[in-house]
């Protein structure tokens, strides 16, 4: 049995194209759908890039258990011919070029993700275990490891989050209506919902910004993000995001 640990981070993207790592000399198209979601069940077409376009060279089937920083994965290699013929069943397509980029003693994989959506970057760096020191590179930025949105299978469904809507800040805006509210489990669900998916002055200031930017998100991410963090959840949240210092 595998164990996969990672720690996810946003990308300053030109602070990246100043480093003077060569990127392009180790880089790969991933091609990826998912066949299921109890439990992740995903398959990954791999092209390497190095200036020409060529078939994909190598496919793995990997399945996925609960967790964000550590979780149990099993990945196996399967034929390409079988990989493609997938297609047809799998929920949603994820085209991304990663880039494997050498500092501080470890490889960071950086993803340039190009379908559905485009111009969006997510560092990673694989760790041997949740305490293993590692340098931050410069380009990295704020850690998402702990948010669930980050998540390949959140993206396929609704996109990159909107600038300023960590969701520690998303979860303060929530618990600040849970907390004037006498309601509880589905009502409660319902009273969040009228009252944040839609303008209200009630807001107080200092959550004003972060409730404009849930407002620009899709129906659909706004109501999995209010179900995730109300109890009954049908996400694995597991609280707040660790310190920077932690890294």
């Amino acid at each position: 049995m595998g164990k996969e640990i990672e720690r996810k981070f946003l990308v300053d993207v030109a602070k990246l194209k100043e480093d003077p790592n060569p990127r392009t000399e180790r880089s790969h198209l991933l091609e990826q759908f998912y066949l299921s979601n109890d439990p992740w069940v995903r398959v990954r077409l791999v092209t390497q890039l190095r200036g020409r376009s060529e078939p994909p060279f190598i496919a793995y089937l990997t399945i996925k258990g609960p967790g964000n920083l550590s979780r149990d994965e099993f990945e196996y290699t399967i034929p390409v011919d079988d990989a493609i013929a997938m297609r047809e069943m799998g929920k949603g397509m994820i085209e991304k070029v990663r880039y494997h980029v050498p500092f501080g003693g470890h490889t960071w994989d950086v993803d340039y993700f190009q379908k559905p959506f485009d111009n969006f970057w997510l560092a990673e760096v694989e760790l041997k275990s949740v305490e293993e020191p590692f340098e931050k590179p410069p380009w990295a930025l704020e850690e998402v490891s702990y948010d669930f949105r980050y998540s390949n299978a959140w993206l396929i469904k609704h996109g990159p989050p909107p600038p300023g809507s960590s969701l520690k800040d998303i979860e303060k805006l929530v618990r600040w209506r849970e907390n004037t509210s006498d309601y509880s489990g589905d009502d409660l669900r319902s009273i969040v919902r009228h009252d944040l998916t839609r303008p209200n002055d009630r807001v107080p200031d200092e959550l004003k910004s972060t409730h404009e930017a849930f407002l620009k998100m899709g129906d659909d991410a706004q109501e999995a993000l209010i179900e995730a963090l109300i109890p009954g959840d049908s996400y694995e949240y597991e609280g707040e995001e660790p310190d920077d210092d932690d890294a």
